[in-house]
């Protein structure tokens, strides 16, 4: 299968879908956001240290609750998705490789949940129209101004690559429909 191109795709907060059975994984101290990791992940206090010391040079504001989802999130999904990536890209005859990370944040519950598990593949697949509910609120004063063709939808996904090269992946979903009879009627 080295000749059908690949895309991996993750979500920037993968693992609040799954926190999320806990709501109180949301408001937690220093101190139980590091038992947590110790006892999820078999670390030690020093192993902790260095990844929250690692988080928090990227970004000094992250709360205990962005720690836990952040390293739950990465060790779980980007990691492995990225390490995938990598090794089926690098070899030889390989067709196109690409990835994304998703960080849109949903609205519900004042965006609480970030950019959870599977939000991104409405985007990916063109199916937002099945998807309405969850981007609704997002848009609503933008939607009077759109025009709404029934059918599906499209994508691109844009990707700059080391030494300036751009790679896109797009979808025509329902573009090829239109024409200019339609755009003069919205």
């Amino acid at each position: 299968h080295a000749n059908v191109p690949l895309m991996f795709g993750h979500t920037k907060t993968e693992s609040t879908l799954f926190l999320r059975s806990d709501m109180r994984n949301f408001d937690i101290s220093e101190e139980q956001m590091r038992s947590r990791l110790k006892t999820g992940f078999g670390i030690d206090d020093a192993k902790v240290d260095e990844i929250v010391a690692g988080y928090h040079e990227t970004d000094p504001e992250m709360t205990p609750s962005d720690i836990l989802i952040a390293v739950t999130s990465d060790v779980q999904f980007r990691l492995p998705l990225s390490e995938a990536a990598v090794t089926r890209s690098s070899a030889e005859g390989q067709a196109p490789v690409w990835m994304y990370n998703f960080a849109w944040e949903i609205p519900q519950n004042d965006g609480e949940l970030g950019a959870p598990h599977a939000v991104d593949i409405p985007f990916a697949f063109g199916t937002l129209d099945a998807a309405g509910a969850m981007i609704t609120h997002q848009f609503a004063s933008a939607l009077d101004r759109i025009a709404v063709r029934p059918g599906p939808t499209s994508i691109s996904v844009g990707i700059l690559q080391t030494g300036g090269e751009r790679s896109f992946f797009s979808t025509n979903g329902h573009l090829d429909g239109l024409d200019a009879a339609f755009f003069s009627s919205a």
